[in-house]
């Protein structure tokens, strides 16, 4: 997938990808079976958002660090919106992408959809353009990127999806502005929390 070694390269960490069979380690749950847990919408479609808060206790459990990432065949929605290719929470390291909406599509694009998603839900979750002051970010249904072939930048349709996927660049899939928001983000990380005085100041 090429972004997921970019990643683990940067955090020293591993990415884990859960889909419809249960992990070979036999540590975690299945994808399937997390699914189960999580009620629907009226409209038949997967809770991102409650997905990603059992994600996200789930990953407490882990021993080691890394991303969790979550495949579904099934639609996906989540707060505020109808539908979406995938979804994160920025910071978390949690993700999800719905493989759903790429059925009609021939083999070559569905693969080539699959991997952009995922490749762009995981630089949210180590705060790819999260930081809507820099030059390259934009708010549109949420931070993302401005740059030309950067996979951050933001795609609300299909046909918006495939132009993107046309734009990148395989050799270096995040733009150099989103790079160094992850290098900032595990910068952050390793700077221990400055100690704060509890209690009152002497008169």
């Amino acid at each position: 997938m090429g972004a997921i070694e970019e990643v683990e390269s940067i955090f020293d960490c591993r990415v884990y990808c859960y889909g419809n069979t249960a992990w070979l380690e036999g540590k975690y749950r299945s994808a399937d079976e997390i699914m189960a847990t999580i009620p629907r919408r009226p409209n038949g479609r997967v809770d991102g958002t409650r997905t990603m808060d059992l994600m996200v206790e789930i990953m407490k459990t882990w021993t080691e660090p890394g991303a969790f990432i979550l495949f579904t065949g099934e639609e996906l929605t989540m707060d505020g919106l109808n539908w979406c290719f995938g979804c994160a929470r920025t910071g978390k390291k949690v993700a999800i992408e719905s493989t759903a909406w790429y059925r009609s599509l021939p083999e070559w694009q569905r693969r080539a959809c699959i991997a952009h998603t995922l490749r762009h839900e995981l630089g949210h979750t180590f705060r790819c353009a999260a930081n809507l002051k820099r030059s390259n970010t934009v708010d549109h249904l949420g931070p993302h990127c401005t740059n030309k072939g950067c996979t951050m930048r933001q795609t609300g349709t299909m046909d918006e999806l495939l132009a993107a996927i046309g734009e990148e660049d395989p050799r270096h899939y995040f733009c150099d502005q989103c790079m160094d928001d992850m290098r900032a983000f595990k910068k952050a990380q390793e700077t221990p929390s400055p100690i704060r005085p509890y209690g009152r100041r002497r008169a």
